[in-house]
């Protein structure tokens, strides 16, 4: 529609010229009234990847590539600078140089495949992570209820405990620590107590 809107140049009752000036407001009708003919677009993302529900009910990301992490929980450092990492959600334990390089991956499929396992090197869900005075790796195994010793470069040792209550048996074991002397300090999370071990695996107090 169009509003015209007259305004007379010569003052007095009898105006001898005029000029007038015409305004000109566009709008477009739309079912919800009006508005600008021209809308600003809405923005649109792309939607995030469905997590995947771990078998103990928590959602977590997929994330299985060699410089990638999926819910790490557990880290130690080397005498030589090594740093070992406890990569919980992928099932592996990666080992790394000071400068974050990954130099090896231990685990079901050498832990490239996020796949949990049940043998000697492979894990379900390690948490607890520590270095003995010999450079030698321990790993709290969660989901295997057990606890298992490495090399420096990831070849397995020997592995302690059974799902159980009993002395050097574990469920759910979290936390782990070494003493100087080698015995091995373990969170026996769903038992709630704590467990000390030789450095052979024989329990020695909880």
């Amino acid at each position: 529609r169009t509003l015209t809107a007259t305004a007379s140049n010569t003052p007095g009752p009898s105006p001898t010229a005029t000029s007038s000036t015409t305004s000109t407001v566009s709008t477009t009708p739309t079912s919800f009234g009006w508005q600008s003919p021209t809308a600003t677009p809405t923005p649109t993302t792309s939607p995030s990847p469905s997590p995947t529900i771990s078998s103990d009910g928590y959602p977590f990301q997929i994330r299985v590539g060699r410089n990638q992490f999926s819910e790490p929980r557990g880290v130690a450092v080397s005498a030589d600078g090594s740093i070992y990492v406890a990569d919980t959600r992928n099932h592996r334990v990666k080992r790394m140089a000071t400068d974050g390089t990954v130099v090896s991956m231990w685990g079901a499929d050498n832990g490239t495949t996020g796949r949990a396992g049940t043998e000697p090197g492979q894990f379900s869900n390690p948490i607890g992570i520590a270095v003995d005075a010999d450079g030698n790796v321990l790993v709290a195994d969660y989901g295997n209820h057990r606890v298992q010793k490495l090399t420096s470069d990831g070849l397995p040792l020997g592995q302690w405990g059974s799902f159980g209550s009993a002395p050097g048996q574990f469920a759910y074991p979290r936390g782990l620590a070494v003493a100087p002397n080698g015995d091995i300090y373990l969170a026996d999370t769903n038992n709630q107590r704590v467990q000390v071990l030789s450095a052979s695996g024989a329990p020695i107090a909880s």
